[in-house]
C-alpha cells in the first residue's frame, strides 16, 4: 500500500508541475486589459468567463524541484530526447488526444507508455534522492 501512496504523491507532483509548465495565462509585458482587448471581449464578458473558472493553486516551489528532476533526465541520444518530449507533452498538455500525441512523436501507444514510465522512474528516483538527502540533513 505504501508504494501506491507514493505513486499517487508522485502523480500529484507531476500534475502540479504540468500545470506550472503550461501556465500561459500571464503574457509578460501585457496588462490584463490589453489581453481582454486582444481577445476581442468586453470587460463584462471577461469577468463572466473568469467567474466560471475555478482557480487551481500551483505549488511553484515544488514545481521547480520537479522541473529540475525532469531536466536531469538523459538527453544524449535521440531516444532520450523523444522520451523526454513525450513525457513533457503528456503532462503539460493533458487535453491533447492520445492519438495526436502518438502521431506527433510517431510512436505506438505501447512505446508512449514505455517512454512515460521510463522518464517517470528517473524523475521519481531523483526526487527520492532529494528527499533522502533532506532527511539526513546533508548537502550531497
Amino acid at each position: 500500500m505504501e508504494g501506491d501512496a507514493e505513486d499517487q504523491l508522485l502523480e500529484r507532483r507531476l500534475v502540479n508541475w504540468g500545470r506550472w509548465a503550461r501556465d500561459t495565462n500571464t503574457k509578460y509585458g501585457t496588462s490584463p486589459l490589453y489581453r481582454i482587448i486582444e481577445e476581442g471581449m468586453t470587460k463584462e464578458e471577461a469577468e463572466q468567463r473568469n467567474a466560471g473558472h475555478s482557480a487551481t493553486l500551483i505549488d511553484e516551489e515544488d514545481a521547480l524541484i520537479v522541473n529540475n528532476a525532469v531536466l536531469s533526465t538523459p538527453f544524449d541520444t535521440l531516444r532520450d530526447r523523444r522520451d523526454r518530449g513525450i513525457f513533457v507533452a503528456f503532462y503539460t498538455n493533458p487535453s491533447l488526444p492520445v492519438c495526436a500525441l502518438l502521431r506527433k512523436f510517431r510512436v505506438s501507444e505501447r512505446e508512449k507508455n514505455r517512454s512515460v514510465k521510463r522518464i517517470r522512474h528517473i524523475v521519481a528516483n531523483y526526487l527520492q534522492r532529494l528527499d533522502d538527502r533532506d532527511k539526513i540533513g546533508g548537502n550531497n
